[in-house]
Order: C-alpha cells, then sequence, then structure tokens
C-alpha cells in the first residue's frame, strides 16, 4: 500500500511537472501572439495614415484638373480672339481700299467678256 501510495505521488509530480509545462507554453503562445497583435495594430495605423495621406494627394489632384482645364479653355479662347483680330486685320484694309467691290464680282478675263462672240 505504501509504494501504491509513493507510486501515485511521483505519478502526480509527473503529471504537475507536464501540467506546468503546459502552462508555460501556453504564456510562451500568448506572448508571440500578443506581439503579432502590437504588429498587425501598427500595420493598420500605418495603413489608415497612407489612405488619409493618398485622399489628400486626389483631392489636390482633382483641384490641380481643374486649373488645367481652365487654363485650356482661356488659352484656346485667347488663340480664337487673335485669329479673329489676325483675319480682320487682313479683311478690313482690303475692303476699305476697295469699296466698289463689295457685293460685285470682277471679271479675271475682260478681253473676254468684251469679245463679240459671246455676246
Amino acid at each position: 500500500a505504501i509504494e501504491q501510495r509513493y507510486d501515485d505521488i511521483l505519478k502526480l509530480e509527473k503529471s504537475i511537472k507536464e501540467l506546468h509545462a503546459m502552462f508555460h507554453d501556453l504564456a510562451l503562445l500568448v506572448e508571440s501572439q500578443g506581439e503579432m497583435l502590437d504588429n498587425i495594430e501598427h500595420i493598420t495605423n500605418s495603413t489608415q495614415n497612407y489612405l488619409e495621406r493618398a485622399n489628400d494627394e486626389l483631392t489636390e489632384a482633382q483641384d490641380y484638373q481643374a486649373k488645367a482645364r481652365k487654363k485650356c479653355i482661356c488659352i484656346i479662347g485667347l488663340i480664337i480672339i487673335l485669329l479673329i483680330i489676325t483675319v480682320l486685320s487682313i479683311v478690313i484694309p482690303i475692303v476699305t481700299r476697295n469699296p466698289q467691290t463689295i457685293g460685285t464680282t470682277t471679271n479675271k478675263y475682260p478681253q473676254i467678256a468684251q469679245s463679240p462672240r459671246l455676246r
């Protein structure tokens, strides 16, 4: 009976050592998972910061695009105005020099029009 109790005590001691090892392993797992959770939290915060900066840059890009569109419209308008001024500066002197030719056709070949056969 004493040997039986002694064997039971040894088994209990062995079970307690195994239980201690299991708790130690569990503590290591919890610690490593805590580090992983901290890493995930850090990455999540970094991602949030990157997204905020990306949104700011997209808003800024939209502003630049709108300004560029306005500049393009202004440049096209100026080109049209310059073309109109150029055309008018060419046409007005011609019209003011020969006011009788407005609305009449000119004959490039006056000798043919004077020919008796064409009448």
